[in-house]
C-alpha cells in the first residue's frame, strides 16, 4: 500500500499539525488543498498561509493547492458541492502521486497511530476496498467527551481505482456518512469501536465562530451562533455542552490520549 492522504482545510488550522504528526509516519503523500475565501466568501484567519508554509518545511506536508470556491449551485447545497469538488481534488493528487490508496481527512480528525497501523494491516491483508470506522466528537478540549450513541461514521483508507471517486449523497452506502465523502469503492470493512476510531475535536477550536460561520451551522442563524459561542467560552466540566441550536449534551471526562491540542485549554482539574 502505498498511502496518501488530503486534508481540507479553511480554518481550525490550529488542529492540522496534531493531527498529521499522529499518522505521519504511516503515510507515504500528504496534500492539503485550502482555501483563503470560505465558501461563504469570508477570509482565512491572517496567519493560515504562514501556518501550512511552515508544516510543509518541516516535513509534515508534501504538497499545498489553493481551491476557489465555485457556485454550483444557488441553494443551501453549494457549500457541499465544494466540499466534494476539494475531497476529489485531493483523490487526483494522491492518484498523481503513484498511491494506490487514499484517505480524505479533516483538521480535526484525530486517530491513535496503533490503531490506524492495525487499520491499514487489516485492509491490505483482506483486499478490502475501503475502511469504515466510528467516531466520537468532543468539546473544548480531548479529554472531554459528548456522550452520544455509537451511530456516527466516518469512510477512512480506501482503494484507487481506475473510477474511483467521490460522489454526492451516493446511495446504497452502508452507513450514514458526510454525503461528500462516500465512494463508489465496494467490499468495505465497518471496524469496531474497540478496534479503529477517529476522534472528532469537532468543538476544540480557538476559533468556534469562524467554524460556525463558514459552515453549514451558519444557517441557524447569527442569533443561535453567539448564544452557543458564549456558553462555550464560559462552559466548565462537567456542565454540559451546547450545540448551535441550543440543544444540552452531557460530557463525560476521559482519560487524555493526545497531546494538549489548543494552547488556550484551563489546567486539568
Amino acid at each position: 500500500m502505498k498511502l496518501g492522504v488530503s486534508y481540507n482545510v479553511f480554518d481550525g488550522e490550529e488542529l492540522l499539525g496534531p493531527s498529521i504528526r499522529l499518522i505521519r509516519e504511516q503515510v507515504d503523500y500528504i496534500s492539503v488543498v485550502y482555501q483563503v475565501k470560505s465558501n461563504y466568501n469570508n477570509p482565512c484567519s491572517d496567519y493560515l498561509l504562514d501556518h501550512l508554509i511552515q508544516l510543509k518545511s518541516i516535513g509534515l506536508i508534501d504538497e499545498l493547492l489553493e481551491y476557489t470556491p465555485k457556485i454550483f449551485s444557488r441553494d443551501s447545497n453549494n457549500g457541499s458541492y465544494n466540499e466534494l469538488e476539494k475531497r476529489n481534488i485531493g483523490l487526483n493528487l494522491s492518484r498523481i502521486n503513484g498511491c494506490t490508496h487514499h484517505m480524505s481527512m479533516d483538521c480535526d480528525e484525530f486517530y491513535v497511530p496503533e490503531q490506524f497501523l492495525y487499520m491499514k494491516k487489516v485492509i491490505i491483508e483482506h483486499g478490502y476496498e475501503l475502511g469504515i470506522c466510528h467516531y466520537q466528537n468532543y468539546y473544548k478540549d480531548s479529554i472531554y467527551l459528548i456522550k452520544s450513541p455509537p451511530n456516527d461514521f466516518v469512510p477512512t483508507i480506501f482503494k484507487i481505482l481506475d473510477n474511483t471517486e467521490f460522489l454526492y449523497r451516493l446511495k446504497g452506502f452502508p452507513v450514514r456518512v458526510d454525503p461528500t465523502r462516500r465512494t463508489n469503492n465496494k467490499n468495505p470493512i465497518i471496524f469496531d469501536q474497540s478496534e479503529v476510531q477517529m476522534h472528532h475535536m469537532s468543538l476544540v477550536r480557538e476559533n468556534l465562530r469562524a467554524k460556525f460561520m463558514n459552515s453549514s451551522y451558519r444557517k441557524h442563524g447569527v442569533k443561535a451562533i453567539e448564544k452557543s459561542i458564549c456558553y462555550y467560552d464560559c462552559w466548565e466540566y462537567p456542565k454540559p455542552a451546547m450545540d448551535v441550536i441550543g440543544g444540552m449534551h452531557s460530557v463525560i471526562k476521559v482519560k487524555r490520549i493526545f497531546d494538549r491540542i489548543l494552547p488556550l485549554c484551563k489546567p486539568e482539574r
